[in-house]
């Protein structure tokens, strides 16, 4: 086979379906993980309480002398739901009149030089309040700098660096340096728990309003939501989607969302985030800023001229009011197809036609110097996946001792024979840094150890196979039981970040080339279809060379095809009808003498 599978359970459980696959994600404890409650929340002193205390005696002293207060808006979407969050509870509950935001832009997090220029400028007599949500732990510097003339309040749940000192300058609320038992809480979370402290102390339940947000940074974040207390915080803002931008986002995306009254962890991953993110890498300042003020529900009754474009539906249109909620939407919705899908499909082309003319290595690197640098990860992401190839993608940053310096986006593709990216790259010695997820992940290197690195990479991985590998939850043999496909279907609700939707593999699918449907949709893709005891087998986009149409082409209609093939299962609703159905990832067919 092109592919490997391997059996995550050796001897899976068959007759226990849910429980076999938490299993298999690690996740020891399954009924508390299905029956999550207020009992998995830690008690947010944990944080520090003398901290916590701190942050209620700064916020309170600003709010009584009316001191100016500015947030430093991550550019992220935890970044954007941690000031928001902080920025409604300050404004609209406790009623501080003197709160302004700033926006980090072109994703640079924490505090900028720029920033700090900018803050200085505000300074006045009296000392004035800065609070940074999601970032500030490593921004020793720049806190010292601003520390004679603000009070400084970071709460984060980044890492501190080794090579950093500690940032005594700010009051630091952050899970990762104190003793709160779950690390896996991102920015908009670790907010959640300080507005907790404060509503202990203003008599009020402000924070729970503010859960719809925590659950869509948590996802976006990329999270580990194994954990029971970061499932519970998830699993209760989805199901209390009171936001108006996001709820606006539902409404966008309603045909393709599996409940818009309450959408799963997969809905939010795969048609709210990306669209929140690409207004965030790609817009202009001006959106950006209206996106941040829909985060915070500041609309203050703004409407935008807008003339729907012509359509069958529509063949007259005429020129509407649009409500700020859906303008903003529309906004992120296109700068998503138009700015971020349309210039990465083209990058992409181009990537690939490159790499024919470079020396072979199993690490593609591409420069791409003068890239929009919010683009650069979302074009690493996906030129990775279409080459089946570990990526890097690069742009020069600076010159430092003399040498050049580049900076990027690294991206591992999925299934990868490669388990661990960033600890492969900072075990070779030749980057500068690498920080992020183990195989998504920002790095800087000396453009001098480009090649090196690939020189490094591709003698570790000599002798490895270099096929997709597939862990599969089930193995099968001639067909799928619909009760598998049934009890997995069941499941959706749970998967999430780090709780995989299941692969399932099987093999020796024997069926007769005349049962194979080659189709074609409106826009041009083909896909094949057959069905094998009730359960209908689907592949998408097949590309024109694809080995199943090359294959039913030759046929004369009765040979049988012996098909060895792995993908994802669930039930298709359609006109009242409901379908088993496998999505084929990947497969290998021959023809049976």
């Amino acid at each position: 086979m092109r592919f490997n599978l391997k059996l995550i359970n050796e001897n899976p459980d068959t007759q226990n379906i849910k429980h076999q696959i938490l299993r298999n994600r690690g996740i020891d404890d399954v009924e508390a993980y299905l029956n999550l409650g207020n009992h998995c929340l830690h008690d947010y002193r944990l944080l520090g309480e003398e901290k916590l205390a701190k942050i209620y005696e700064l916020i309170d002293e600003a709010s009584m002398d009316d001191k100016k207060v500015f947030i430093l808006v991550d550019s992220d979407v935890d970044g954007y739901s941690s000031g928001a969050m902080m920025f409604k509870y300050l404004v609209d509950f406790i009623g501080m009149k003197n709160v302004k935001y700033i926006l980090n832009r072109d994703k640079k997090h924490g505090l900028q030089p720029e920033i700090v220029d900018a803050l200085l400028f505000e300074r006045s007599e009296e000392k004035g309040l800065l609070i940074i949500p999601d970032a500030g732990t490593n921004d020793t510097a720049h806190c010292k700098t601003l520390s004679e003339w603000y009070d400084i309040i970071v709460i984060d749940h980044h890492p501190r660096e080794d090579d950093v000192e500690e940032n005594v300058y700010a009051t630091i609320i952050n899970p990762q340096i104190c003793g709160y038992p779950n690390k896996n809480i991102c920015g908009a979370a670790t907010v959640y728990k300080v507005l907790q402290y404060l509503d202990e102390q203003y008599n009020a339940t402000e924070a729970n309003e503010c859960l719809d947000l925590v659950a869509i940074a948590m996802i976006a974040d990329v999270m580990d939501l194994r954990n029971v207390e970061s499932r519970y915080l998830t699993t209760r803002g989805l199901m209390n989607i009171d936001n108006k931008l996001i709820r606006a986002c539902i409404e966008k995306n309603s045909y393709s969302i599996s409940n818009t009254a309450s959408p799963n962890a997969l809905d939010a991953a795969f048609y709210i985030s990306p669209m929140l993110n690409a207004c965030i890498r790609t817009g202009s300042a001006e959106e950006q800023d209206n996106l941040f003020r829909a985060f915070c529900e500041k609309d203050f009754g703004q409407t935008f001229p807008y003339k729907p474009r012509k359509s069958a539906k529509n063949p007259e249109p005429v020129e509407i009011d649009e409500d700020f909620y859906t303008h903003v939407v529309r906004i992120c919705y296109n700068l998503k197809l138009s700015k971020q899908d349309k210039v990465c499909d083209k990058e992409c082309g181009i990537a690939i036609d490159e790499l024919s003319k470079k020396k072979e290595s199993k690490l593609a690197v591409f420069n791409r110097t003068g890239m929009d640098l919010g683009l650069i990860g979302v074009l690493a992401n996906k030129v990775a996946n279409t080459i089946d190839k570990p990526t890097l993608v690069l742009r020069r940053d600076r010159e430092e001792d003399g040498k050049v310096v580049y900076k990027g986006s690294a991206r591992n593709f999925k299934n990868s024979y490669v388990l661990d990216f960033k600890q492969d790259l900072l075990d070779s010695g030749l980057v500068l840094f690498a920080a992020g997820h183990s195989n998504a992940f920002g790095l800087e290197i000396y453009g001098e150890n480009v090649i090196k690195l690939q020189r490094w990479f591709d003698e570790k991985y000599e002798n490895v196979d270099a096929s997709k590998t597939f862990y599969v939850d089930y193995l099968l043999d001639g067909s799928v039981p619909f009760y598998i496909v049934r009890e997995i279907n069941e499941m959706k609700s749970l998967f999430s970040n780090f709780v995989e939707t299941p692969f399932v593999g099987c093999q020796n699918v024997q069926v007769s080339s005349g049962d194979v449907q080659i189709l074609e949709s409106q826009n041009g893709n083909k896909r094949f279809s057959f069905k094998v005891d009730d359960v209908e087998f689907i592949k998408f986009k097949l590309d024109e060379d694809d080995e199943m149409i090359r294959a039913v082409q030759n046929s004369f209609g009765d040979e049988v095809f012996n098909i060895s093939l792995v993908g994802k299962v669930s039930v298709s609703m359609y006109g009242g009808k409901a379908t088993p159905q496998m999505i084929i990832e990947a497969y290998d067919i021959e023809v049976v003498e």
